[in-house]
């Protein structure tokens, strides 16, 4: 008995002495991620399509992806309004990505009008990288600002696949405003 009670001592000791160690975990809110329209609706991600054609209607244009490939088992749609598209797959027609360009709408009160500055310091606690790109189309260097919620609250693990929340902000090189924005769900394998 008394040596079942000194490991139960020394675990707890241990155990309280590991986590006291660690920073406070980073705890957020699926709805730090959604986009708000001026208006008040809020588009986020696993919100039923069915949700965004009550809120806008149809879309201005519905685009099967995924169309070019006949074997493909599912369909990957984007459907586009004006400032905002989204993408989802039909087997369950849920919205896995949102693409803003927009300064009607807005994700944790930034929109593409926002500085760079102001960005970082909303997702400050994230994992976050940087990549530059040239944009062919605009002819211009290109440079994404990316943040991602690996490790905390938002991200979990189904059978061998992780998921997780990403957002992504885009900056023509030469300057410190946004110019359009993402939020999405990718997942990988390990």
């Amino acid at each position: 008995m008394k040596k079942k009670s000194v490991i139960l001592l020394i675990s707890l000791f241990f155990s309280t002495f590991v986590f006291s160690q660690n920073e406070d975990p980073v705890v957020l809110s699926a709805e730090q991620f959604s986009v708000k329209d001026k208006k008040g609706n809020s588009f986020y991600l696993k919100m039923p399509v069915k949700e965004v054609f009550d809120i806008l209607g149809e879309p201005k244009k519905k685009t099967n992806l995924w169309g070019i490939y006949p074997q493909a088992s599912c369909a990957y749609y984007q459907i586009e309004y004006d400032g905002i598209l989204f993408k989802y797959f039909d087997v369950d027609d849920y919205i896995s990505t949102i693409w803003v360009n927009s300064p009607e709408y807005s994700i944790s009160n930034l929109t593409i009008n926002s500085p760079l500055e102001l960005i970082e310091k909303t997702f400050e606690k994230l994992n976050s990288y940087q990549h530059e790109y040239n944009n062919i189309r605009l002819q211009k260097r290109h440079k994404f600002h990316i943040f991602n919620t690996l490790g905390t609250n938002l991200s979990y693990r189904e059978h061998t696949v992780n998921y997780y929340y990403v957002v992504g902000f885009d900056f023509p090189v030469d300057s410190e405003v946004c110019d359009f924005f993402y939020v999405e769900i990718p997942f990988g394998d390990d």
